[in-house]
């Protein structure tokens, strides 16, 4: 059966070029001429060529709305799949999503719908799916009534009926085989002169197949010497050699012996030859092509690394840039801060010197008190910096309690509690010894008093929005540009 499959594939692109003729629709047209050129390319072009061309269809027509081109997509596909690379079972898979999409058309399509359905019963006649095949040819037979000329409809029945013969021989039906070449014989009066010879040859095949069915090998003999002149007349080697081995089994059938080895030797020698040049052929198609591919895969990648490398220089300066911009911004935001903080502090420390200015005579019991205590925070006593400094030392310090001390704080120092006033004391000592001495931030925690490092760190911070190291800098800074 697979010896049939070249003629179907030439009665199917006949078909192509006779809807192709005389026919007013310009938008069919164009996806007519465009499988036409597939299938003249197929039996010219190298097997990359012709599945680089259809890959490209393929990719803009799933990049558009054109449902004709998709389903036309989809059938070269599976043409590729069937004839040149012989997966039946994908090509199967292309033609049914294609006919999915001509059914869905409207009958302007019926031209490209009929070969789709054509190159389907081509594929499950080769897997011998003879009843899916049988549904299609119902099918496919009412498409064909549709066509309005008679020229079309002529090709198309002969191609069907050929198909249809095919599956007669599969099955050994030789006398409904015979009623098939009948029907044949009456398309074939009916074709152009310019395909009668074709035609003929195809005729004749499947009369060679009725004739060794019926082991009648003279009548096979006789039109396979028809067959063989057709042939001779200008027809490839591929086609030779497949008619040398359908010959020699003749002979053989005839009980011609040594011919036949000898027409099997010959045959079997040329089939080799041309499988060694379509092989040669092919894989000079495929080193090219990877070649392309290795040297473009290459260029995609050095320009990737350019991208990167470009991307990833622009990505440092932004950084660099942004972070020279908010380290000026936060600065500026910290010198503020700075000021603001000495400006605070020198008020209350003219405040603290106010106070204790003002006579005893005028200040009633708890500024008394007050004016004490900021006399001993101010003085050299200064108890803040004992780590264990509380209101009980303080209320020692002055000679009275805890709860008092806690009143007068609250009272004069703006609500703060006592904790809060030891700490305002111990800052205000921390940034004195930033600025005025240059004792390690770990040294300048003991002598004010805190507990930790840390603890430094984190009181600084809720006070100044920055850490001692940030403001000791800031300060050198602001020095040095004064200077």
């Amino acid at each position: 059966m697979k010896k049939f499959i070249p003629f179907i594939i030439l009665l199917s692109v006949t078909l192509v070029i006779a809807c192709n003729k005389g026919d007013d629709r310009r938008h069919d047209d164009y996806y007519i001429n465009h499988y036409n050129q597939f299938t003249t390319a197929a039996e010219g072009s190298s097997i990359v060529d012709i599945v680089n061309r259809t890959n490209i269809f393929s990719a803009k027509a799933a990049a558009g709305n054109d449902t004709i081109a998709k389903a036309l997509a989809l059938l070269e596909s599976g043409d590729i799949q069937l004839y040149f690379y012989g997966n039946t079972n994908e090509a199967i898979k292309f033609y049914r999503r294609a006919i999915a999409y001509f059914e869905s058309l409207s009958p302007a399509c019926n031209y490209l719908f009929i070969q789709c359905c054509l190159s389907y019963m081509v594929a499950l006649e080769h897997k011998k799916e003879f009843a899916e095949e049988r549904k299609m040819t119902a099918k496919c037979s009412k498409l064909i009534d549709s066509l309005n000329d008679s020229a079309k409809k002529s090709t198309a029945r002969f191609t069907i009926r050929m198909l249809e013969a095919g599956m007669y021989v599969a099955e050994n039906k030789w006398d409904s085989l015979e009623k098939c070449i009948s029907s044949l014989e009456e398309d074939y009066s009916k074709v152009s002169k310019a395909d009668k010879s074709r035609y003929n040859m195809y005729l004749l095949g499947h009369k060679i197949q009725l004739a060794i069915g019926r082991k009648d090998y003279e009548t096979a003999l006789k039109y396979s010497n028809e067959q063989r002149k057709i042939i001779d007349s200008g027809e490839s080697i591929s086609r030779k050699t497949a008619h040398d081995i359908e010959h020699a089994r003749i002979l053989r059938g005839l009980g011609r012996g040594n011919e036949a080895y000898d027409l099997y030797s010959s045959a079997m020698d040329n089939k080799q030859a041309a499988i060694n040049e379509v092989n040669i052929n092919n894989l000079n198609e495929l080193q090219k092509e990877l070649t392309i591919s290795i040297m473009k895969r290459e260029m995609e990648t050095r320009n990737f690394q350019v991208r990167f490398v470009i991307a990833l220089i622009a990505i440092i300066a932004v950084a660099i840039l942004f972070y020279f911009v908010v380290l000026k911004k936060l600065n500026r935001k910290n010198m503020v801060l700075i000021r603001q903080a000495k400006e605070t502090e020198l008020a209350e420390r003219i405040s603290a010197q106010t106070f204790l200015q003002i006579p005893s005579e005028r200040l009633d019991n708890d500024q008394l008190l007050y004016s004490k205590l900021l006399d001993i925070m101010e003085g050299q006593q200064m108890p803040y910096t004992n780590p264990d400094c509380n209101r009980d030392i303080l209320a020692q310090l002055c000679a009275t309690n805890g709860k008092y001390i806690d009143r007068i704080i609250s009272r004069f120092a703006d609500g703060k509690t006592t904790s809060e006033f030891i700490t305002h004391y111990r800052l205000r000592r921390a940034m004195t010894l930033l600025t005025d001495t240059e004792e390690t931030v770990d040294a300048i925690a003991e002598l004010c008093g805190f507990s930790s490092t840390r603890t430094l760190y984190r009181r600084f911070h809720d006070e100044m929005g920055m850490s001692p190291t940030e403001y000791r800098n800031l300060q050198t800074e602001s020095e040095n540009s004064s200077v």
